[in-house]
C-alpha cells in the first residue's frame, strides 16, 4: 500500500513548490495525531493550532498505530471510535506525503477548507451578488496573499528598532515577533491580572509563528509589566523553550 500511495502522490516539481514553502495540514486525522503526540510528549500547552510535528514523530506514531487493533485505537480518547478505522492509513498517507514532497515539518491548522471558503467569500467586495459556487481560483489566491502579508510596524517604532537590526543586535525573527507583539498590544483588553493576560495573548491564533515564538511574544508583553511574572511563566514552559529565548524576551 505504501508503495502504491507514494507513486500516486505528486512530487515538488509537479506541484511547483517553492523552496521556502511550508506544509500546513488540515482535517481531523492530523489534529487527532497532533493531540496524541502532545499527550505522549506531555506537551505543556493546550493549543493545537500551529503545532509543529516533524516527520520522525509522524513515522513513529504510524508504526505504533500499525501494531494496534482498531478496537484498541478506539480507546484512545483523542482518537475515538469514529476515527479508529482510518487513522492508521491516514498517518501513513501524511508520512508518505511529507517524504514525497520533502518536508521535515508539518504545521497543524485548526481551521479547514470550509472556513477558508467562507473567509474568501466574506472578503469579496461583490459578495452580495456572488454565490459560493462562483468563487474562482484568483479570488482565493488574492485572499491568501492578503492574509499572509507581513505585519508592518509604525514608522516611529521602526526608527527605534532599525539601529538594532542593522547592527545585528536584533535578529530578523525577533523583529517579526516584535511586529506581531506591537499589534497585539493595541488590541488587548484592559486586564490587570497578568495570568489572565498571558493566556489571552497565547490563545490568539497568529499565522507564521510557532508555539515557542508565540510564547516569546506573550512573555515579552508580560515582561514589560512585571519581569518576575515573565520569569515564572518561562520556568513553567521551560520544556519547549530554548535558552536564547530568554534573551529575546529581554530585548
Amino acid at each position: 500500500m505504501e508503495g502504491h500511495v507514494f507513486e500516486a502522490l505528486p512530487d515538488r516539481r509537479g506541484l511547483d513548490i517553492s523552496l521556502d514553502a511550508a506544509l500546513v495540514g488540515i482535517g481531523g486525522t492530523l489534529r487527532a495525531i497532533a493531540r496524541y503526540e502532545q499527550e505522549a510528549s506531555m506537551y505543556p500547552l493546550d493549543k493545537i493550532h500551529n503545532y509543529r510535528i516533524d516527520i520522525e514523530r509522524i513515522s513513529l506514531i504510524n508504526r505504533i498505530f500499525r501494531k494496534m487493533t482498531s478496537s484498541k485505537i478506539a480507546k484512545i480518547d483523542v482518537v475515538g471510535t469514529n476515527r479508529a478505522e482510518t487513522i492508521t492509513a491516514g498517518s501513513c498517507v501524511i508520512k508518505l506525503l511529507m517524504e514525497k514532497l520533502e518536508f521535515e515539518i508539518v504545521a497543524v491548522s485548526a481551521k479547514g477548507l470550509r472556513e477558508g471558503v467562507l473567509s474568501a467569500y466574506l472578503q469579496s467586495s461583490s459578495k452580495k451578488n456572488l454565490a459560493l459556487q462562483q468563487l474562482d481560483q484568483k479570488l482565493f489566491d488574492d485572499h491568501i496573499k492578503e492574509c499572509c502579508k507581513p505585519e508592518i510596524i509604525p514608522e516611529y517604532t521602526y526608527l527605534l528598532v532599525k539601529p538594532l537590526l542593522s547592527s545585528g543586535l536584533l535578529k530578523k525573527r525577533e523583529y517579526e515577533i516584535l511586529t506581531h507583539a506591537l499589534k497585539q498590544v493595541t488590541t488587548l483588553p484592559p486586564l490587570t491580572n497578568l495570568n489572565n493576560l498571558f493566556y489571552v495573548i497565547l490563545d490568539e491564533d497568529i499565522a507564521g509563528l510557532s508555539h515557542r515564538e508565540q510564547l516569546v511574544l506573550a512573555l515579552s508583553i508580560i515582561y514589560t509589566k512585571k519581569s518576575k511574572a515573565a520569569a515564572w511563566f518561562f520556568a513553567r514552559y521551560r520544556s519547549i523553550m530554548q535558552p536564547q529565548n530568554k534573551k529575546s524576551v529581554q530585548k
